[in-house]
């Protein structure tokens, strides 16, 4: 499922203890961005991301943190592309797929993603996943300007379309955030992609009926045995039973339409 969290400019920073629950949550990756001036004085979106432990990423965050700057934090769970520090979030708007790779870079215009794009997706790619896919084959060609105060509402809702369910959050080098998809939720002047970020929801391996511990690539028990990092979900979808894969939503005991 993944989630994002938004810290406006003037909100104080989210603690540590909310930020490790978001770790132990999604615990495959993380990274975050925030305006940045350049030595030769131009603004740019600083991204530091690939942080697979939570104390490296806690560094990063200490030293950049700032409750005068909007930051953006993305924790991921893996349903495509692998686990991998390349895979993390933010991504650069940016029509060259080898940019989806830089780990600490500077842009004029960044993305993080929560959710599943069927757009672009593929379980059979390793080298990419759904959201970088989109945010070099979509994004550039969608989005005429890196100056978000220029995105028109018809933009908008044309990115919303296309990744819907999905959350989105971008932000550009005057650090102007716009947040697009529906299921945002505000709390104490944060912005998180969905509920999940007060309770640590996971829970012992999950265990079909009749059947033994899964061992699905996607992620829902790539280490059996190790119990902190796998949700079990309320009821058994299709995607889980039958084909061995994995469906976020219902691991987050989220509305799952697909599987109803």
């Amino acid at each position: 499922m993944c989630i994002i969290v938004y810290k406006p400019a003037g909100t104080e920073c989210p603690s540590k203890e909310l930020l490790e629950t978001q770790f132990r949550n999604n615990p495959d990756g993380c990274g975050l961005m925030f305006p940045t001036v350049t030595k030769d004085g131009s603004k740019r979106v600083m991204v530091h991301k690939g942080f697979m432990r939570f104390e490296d990423f806690m560094r990063c965050y200490d030293e950049n943190k700032s409750k005068d700057i909007p930051i953006v934090m993305h924790f991921r769970i893996t349903t495509q592309g692998g686990v991998k520090p390349e895979l993390t979030h933010p991504f650069p708007v940016s029509s060259n797929p080898a940019h989806m790779d830089f780990l600490d870079y500077t842009t004029p215009l960044a993305c993080v993603h929560n959710g599943v794009i069927k757009l672009t997706s593929s379980y059979t790619v390793t080298s990419c996943s759904d959201t970088s896919k989109f945010a070099t084959e979509f994004l550039p060609l969608i989005l005429k300007s890196n100056d978000l105060s220029k995105m028109t509402e018809n933009q908008k809702t044309l990115i919303s379309r296309l990744v819907d369910p999905s959350r989105f959050a971008l932000m550009d080098y005057n650090g102007k955030v716009v947040l697009l998809g529906n299921g945002w939720v505000q709390d104490n002047g944060l912005w998180f992609s969905n509920q999940t970020y007060k309770i640590d929801r996971h829970a012992p391996i999950v265990v079909m009926p009749d059947k033994k511990a899964t061992k699905s690539k996607y992620g829902c028990c790539k280490d059996e045995g190790d119990a902190k990092f796998y949700p079990i979900p309320n009821k058994f979808c299709p995607a889980m039973d039958n084909n061995w894969g994995y469906c976020s939503h219902c691991a987050y005991r989220e509305d799952c339409n697909a599987h109803k």
